[in-house]
């Protein structure tokens, strides 16, 4: 619409035409002479191949056998092969790519236009006529200027533009990406140094579990000597056929200890090739044997001075406090002016091609002042000072943590040279207590327990002794540095020797399609990726887990409050006290308690002074009535007198007795208003932690309104809701898994102890109690998942190796019927150990790529491994 049909196109392909007529031509001459050409080049390449192919195949035998693998060739591999290193790498290339694109805004903007507009808008129509230079007397008629007919104009125009002066912002910008640069770097060391100490770690876990496999073998046969020494006391009739059962028992022990230690040296070599960045499964065989360390340690302060100098986590955070003081700068630069220059070219012509039009410039310079940005630089200056505040802050955490590291290392490496000594001859002690009981235990001297406590003690005192060197060289390995440039050269022509091979395999197809009679225009062909692992995706079975959340209790738990009414005056614990059975929490208001204390004391003083005077009545009136007694048995009183002295002896008892009761309501008085006075004591009612304080001094306490919270912090429970349709799959003692996420604690079991056999009636979910096993990081109210066993069920599980992460969504290589591979996204669902389960955009059958790695094989097709 806005240029014309010149007939470019048509030209192209008649000109493409000609060039094919004259092409085919030239092939007919040439014909016999490529013929011989052809046979040639497949002679060579029958070679090639068949050369590559004899390569290939002692590469692979080679490679079938176990290689040695010393220390410094595990650390060698580590840091060429481990994926963390390369993430760093990469950190490293984007922070260089940062300085410069810092330093691009130092340099000028250069930027090409070309513009095609039509219209008929008056403004747009006069204004083009001007820059066309086509503007004539005519077009100042009403008529055009009101209704100009529809014009076309092309636009090309060349502009730049210059920060000549930011306020130093640039350079400051320029300054903060090489401090983050610099940041980097250090991490990439850091990232080099934890790598190293992995890869020690795991390597001397390997010689350890290896070591703890030898020492399982040898109490083996211990446990099978002994089994056969009771055979043979059973054979003769020296013993029972209990010792040879306990043997027996003892000696199916140590299998399983045996099959256990076996287990963890293949997870120990799966944690060393994990280590190195080598597939799990990667034969080797260490060269270096498990033996004492003797390590020279300086003085405590020398080391954490060099850890303080040396660290690179403190060099990386050092740099980051500079790169941040630098975006203070850059922020208190936006407060200053800002200089720009500006030029521009422009041609403006009716048609595209033709020309006809004219052309015009424009330059100038711009001085800029920010006077009003709504308070948004001053808040981006505060953002800054406070994030310069942050990072000094860490940078003083992280000295402090060092410090603490070192510290922990030190003490650790010296309690384990102290404890070696200790364990060396623990070894040779309970090897002799071995032969000794042995020899008892043949000749009838003592009994089977003996016997086989004195190999266990053998068996503990080695594994003791072997796990002690272990603990030795842990604490120093994260100060070491190995040499990063130890390589072998072997494995360097190794390498090179395949890339050559690669190189004239790939020459050789190279060479077969240029010799190809083939004259048609095809697509391309996708680009092949060899040595790519393929599996095919099955069903398989997968443990079917319930999981109830609930909540964490105390197993004890009660609420202390007041047995009266009156004012507290005294709180004597707060929230987090550990407090003693019967220790006082708080005191209230005791004024009208001990004035009744009192009173009932006097009362009990007067009761008893009665009870002293009845007494001495009842004393006197029963000696009287004795006289009296005597004188009446002479005649000499007459029955009057004595009646009246017995009947004086008889009110004398009464009184007595009156007195007792006075004394014993008294008492129980006194004891009653002890009582009450003790109700203003609120005491403990176990051993336990304040875990709520309800209450303060100078409130009003109530009869059962609770003031403290007390909890027995030694046991606690999990209370869980388990729905009605999944009951059946719960059982009192039942083992469970539970997880909190609070604490990390993933391995934690637990037992059943009571299902509340009533459902709530609102949820129509039942109350699971749970009892959980001591820990100190246990607290009452975290949030908790328990899971119960359901059976297994049948699922689709990939190794995690095979997900490619793309932001937030998770995919898949699929390779269709051609081998060509497509990213597919796809849902996730719980792990299950080295794979993952995936619930949606997979098919069972289905071929995909086990480890891509980092590389994109979308639309590549792939050479099974």
């Amino acid at each position: 619409m806005l240029g014309r049909g010149d007939g470019s196109e048509d030209s192209e392909f008649s000109y493409n035409l000609r060039n094919r007529s004259r092409q085919d031509r030239v092939d007919e001459v040439n014909s016999g002479r490529r013929s011989a050409r052809l046979k040639g080049l497949l002679k060579l390449v029958l070679s090639i191949a068949t050369l590559w192919l004899a390569c290939v195949s002692t590469s692979a035998q080679q490679e079938a056998q176990p290689s040695s693998l010393t220390l410094e060739q595990a650390v060698t591999i580590a840091l060429e092969k481990n994926p963390l290193r390369k993430a760093a790498i990469a950190d490293t290339k984007a922070a260089s790519a940062g300085i410069r694109q810092a330093r691009s805004f130092l340099m000028p903007h250069l930027s090409f236009s070309e513009t095609a507009t039509r219209g008929d808008d008056p403004v747009y129509v006069f204004g083009s006529k001007l820059r066309q230079q086509r503007f004539t007397t005519a077009d100042f008629a009403l008529n055009k200027l009101n209704s100009p007919l529809p014009f076309g104009n092309f636009a090309t125009r060349f502009a730049g533009t210059w920060n000549l002066f930011d306020s130093f912002a640039s350079w400051h910008g320029i300054n903060q990406a090489k401090q983050m640069n610099e940041a980097v770097g250090h991490q990439l060391d850091r990232t080099d140094q934890e790598i190293v100490f992995g890869v020690v770690s795991s390597y001397y876990d390997v010689l350890l579990a290896a070591k703890e496999l030898e020492v399982a073998e040898q109490s083996a046969k211990t446990a099978q000597s002994i089994m056969d020494r009771s055979q043979a006391r059973l054979d003769s009739g020296l013993t029972v056929e209990s010792d040879l059962l306990t043997a027996k028992v003892r000696m199916a022990a140590r299998q399983q200890e045996v099959i256990r230690a076996r287990n963890t040296v293949e997870v120990a070599r799966a944690q060393l090739n994990t280590a190195m960045g080598m597939p799990l499964e990667s034969p080797f065989h260490t060269t270096e044997a498990l033996a004492e360390r003797t390590l020279s340690i300086p003085a405590m302060q020398d080391v954490e001075k060099r850890a303080l100098k040396n660290r690179p986590d403190l060099k990386r955070i050092a740099s980051q406090e500079a790169a941040q003081r630098q975006s203070v700068s850059v922020a208190k630069s936006s407060f200053g002016p800002q200089v720009n220059a500006f030029a521009g070219w422009e041609m403006d012509n009716p048609t595209f091609v033709a020309g006809g039009g004219g052309n015009n410039w424009l330059g100038g310079i711009e001085v800029q002042f920010d006077i009003f940005q709504g308070g948004a630089k001053r808040a981006e200056l505060s953002k800054q000072l406070a994030l310069e505040e942050k990072v000094v802050a860490m940078k003083q955490a992280a000295g402090d943590a060092v410090r603490l590291e070192v510290r922990r290392a030190y003490y650790e490496t010296d309690a384990s040279r102290q404890q070696i000594e200790v364990a060396r001859a623990a070894i040779a002690q309970a090897q002799e207590s071995l032969r000794i009981n042995q020899d008892r235990y043949d000749s009838g001297l003592t009994t089977i327990t003996d016997l086989l406590g004195a190999e266990d003690a053998a068996r503990r005192s080695q594994t003791d002794y072997w796990e002690l060197p272990d603990q030795l060289r842990q604490p120093g390995v994260g100060g070491r540095k190995l040499d990063s440039a130890i390589c072998s050269g072997d494995a360097m022509n190794r390498m090179n020797t395949k890339r050559r091979l690669s190189f004239l395999v790939l020459l050789a197809v190279v060479s077969l399609a240029g010799c190809s009679n083939e004259q048609t225009r095809t697509a391309p062909s996708p680009e092949t990726v060899r040595n790519i692992p393929v599996l095919a995706v099955q069903q398989a079975n997968v443990p079917d887990l319930l999981e109830a959340v609930g909540t964490v209790r105390a197993a004890q738990t009660s609420d202390a409050a007041s047995q009266m009414m009156g004012n507290i005056v005294e709180i004597r614990a707060h929230e987090g006290d550990h407090v003693q059975r019967g220790q006082v929490l708080a005191v209230i208001d005791d004024s009208q308690p001990r004035a009744a204390v009192d009173r009932a004391t006097a009362a009990d003083l007067a009761a008893q002074q009665q009870l002293v005077g009845a007494d001495s009545d009842l004393a006197l009136t029963e000696s009287t009535l004795k006289r009296y007694q005597t004188l009446f048995e002479k005649k000499s009183v007459s029955p009057q007198e004595f009646d009246e002295v017995k009947a004086r002896q008889q009110s004398a008892l009464a009184r007595r007795d009156m007195a007792k009761a006075g004394q014993a309501q008294a008492q129980a008085a006194l004891s009653q208003a002890r009582t009450s006075l003790d109700y203003t004591r609120i005491r403990a009612p176990f051993d336990g932690v304040v875990t709520e304080k309800k209450a303060d001094s100078g409130m009003l306490a109530s009869p059962g309104v609770p003031i403290f919270t007390v909890e027995d912090m030694r046991r606690y429970r999990l209370e869980v809701t388990v729905n009605e349709n999944d009951l059946r799959y719960v059982r009192a003692g039942q083992q469970v898994s539970v997880a909190i996420d609070a604490i990390d604690n993933a391995g934690l079991n637990g037992r059943v102890v009571q299902v509340v056999p009533a459902a709530d009636s609102a949820s129509r979910t039942f109350l699971v109690k749970i009892d959980l096993p001591t820990d100190t990081h246990l607290r009452s109210g975290l949030f908790e998942r328990a899971q119960f066993s359901r059976g297994e069920r049948p699922a689709l599980l990939v190794p995690r190796s095979a997900i490619v992460e793309r932001g937030q969504l998770q995919g898949i290589y699929v390779l269709d019927q051609n081998k060509v591979a497509s990213l597919r996204y796809i849902t996730l669902g719980k792990p299950s150990g080295a794979e993952v389960e995936v619930l949606a955009g997979l098919q069972d059958g289905e071929q995909l790529v086990a480890k891509p790695g980092a590389v994109d094989l979308n639309g590549k097709r792939i050479e099974v491994q």
